[in-house]
């Protein structure tokens, strides 16, 4: 009951918080937008100028199909994981060839930035193969300030990296050598094909030698994945849920939240403000443009959301991309901006560092960040000062998203 009472003020108080309209407001589907910059055909473009199918795809969700599993016979998985020496198998991209490849062939790898500080946001960089949920997740650890977890588990031995997961309360022991697999062939490849070493001034290895730990784990232990029959190795990486991502990586309980119902659900209103005011990191996942337009209190009020002064108001328009089909093209009304291709079927890592938020605060005025696990976005924003964040409104993110991935205490 006290639940239903909170969401009912949520509703009032947004309901009553007038928009101020401002010249040139556009049309968009019926609804009369109030405070939209500029007009719908001059805001949707991109940057040209970068192959976006070297980064993840859709394929690299865990929200959607998998492919075949790889068999290999006689391979103990199990007993592979304290082997070193025993690698995930790679696969071949259509343009581009990989081999495994030593990489410390000048000394040892530096796991962290400058070698010694903490894991930052910009040290996740995944390439045209692996999981965003993965990804996300270590770079949610590190935002919440909790990449001591990480460094705790694993230890490092020349060229050997012991890291330690925690599935179901009980922890498992992976043991990495040196070896990546590295681009052999090809135009316009990464230069690896799962995660990349990345860092501002030093290069963080951490994320791919993790990601190769996975890879193995979830081998010998496929029930991890969202879907066990999944293909084996580096392709097992297409198949994890944040939540169980999260778990691996810092031994704790990993939970859930999926949207119930469009518009202003609940229970992502309320695992949002969570994320906002408690420690536990966060992994947001938006859906597929095939689940139709998404119109901020639509569902609500199918003539428009009506201010106190009669105008249609609405928070957020997302749409199908006009430059790129299937990814999502949006308009933020509250922090008057738009957003172009935005990634669906993907995982976002919640960046609570910026925010304006305090408690009782009008939620269309508190701008919250979202990061994307490839490192940039097709299309960087006129209001966002990294290139891979999005910054939203929280009315406007909750209206995108449909699922939050946290821990349930850390």
């Amino acid at each position: 009951m006290a639940s239903r009472l909170w969401l009912a003020l949520l509703l009032f108080q947004l309901a009553t918080a007038a928009p101020t309209p401002s010249e040139g407001s556009v049309e968009i589907r019926g609804v009369e937008a109030a405070n939209a910059p500029v007009q719908r055909d001059t805001i949707i473009e991109r940057d040209d100028d970068i192959n976006w199918d070297r980064f993840g795809t859709n394929e690299n969700s865990p929200l959607i199909g998998q492919p075949a599993r790889e068999h290999r016979a006689g391979v103990d998985y199990v007993k592979a994981l304290l082997d070193p020496t025993k690698q995930p198998a790679i696969f071949q991209l259509a343009h581009c060839s990989y081999a495994y490849s030593h990489q410390a062939t000048t000394g040892t790898l530096s796991l962290w930035e400058s070698g010694t500080s903490p894991l930052i946001d910009v040290n996740v960089a995944q390439g045209g193969v692996g999981d965003c949920g993965f990804g996300s997740s270590i770079g949610a650890i590190a935002l919440t300030g909790h990449s001591q977890y990480l460094k705790d588990r694993v230890k490092v031995n020349g060229t050997t990296w012991e890291f330690k997961f925690t599935w179901k309360g009980e922890d498992h022991i992976v043991r990495v050598d040196d070896q990546l697999p590295a681009a052999t062939g090809g135009e316009n490849c990464n230069g690896f094909l799962g995660y990349q070493p990345a860092g501002p001034t030093t290069k963080s290895w951490y994320v791919p030698l993790a990601e190769k730990a996975a890879a193995k784990l979830l081998d010998a232990y496929p029930e991890i994945r969202s879907n066990p029959n999944s293909a084996g190795g580096y392709n097992a990486m297409k198949g994890i849920w944040p939540d169980r991502a999260l778990a691996l990586l810092t031994g704790q309980k990993g939970t859930q939240i999926w949207r119930q119902r469009p518009g202003l659900d609940e229970g992502i209103v309320k695992a949002l403000e969570k994320c906002l005011t408690s420690p536990e990191p966060c992994v947001l996942g938006s859906s597929g443009v095939s689940r139709g337009d998404k119109l901020f209190g639509s569902e609500e009020f199918p003539d428009g959301w009506k201010a106190p002064h009669g105008e249609s108001y609405v928070s957020a328009v997302f749409h199908n991309s006009t430059t790129r089909p299937n990814y999502w093209d949006g308009v933020d009304y509250d922090l008057q901006d738009a957003h172009n291709t935005l990634v669906p079927n993907h995982a976002w890592a919640f960046d609570k560092r910026k925010t304006n938020y305090t408690p009782g605060a009008d939620l269309r005025k508190v701008r919250v960040r979202m990061l994307n696990p490839w490192g940039l976005n097709p299309k960087p924003w006129q209001q966002t000062d990294a290139k891979n964040a999005v910054d939203l409104s929280f009315t406007a993110l909750a209206s995108f998203i449909d699922s939050v991935f946290t821990l349930e205490d850390i």
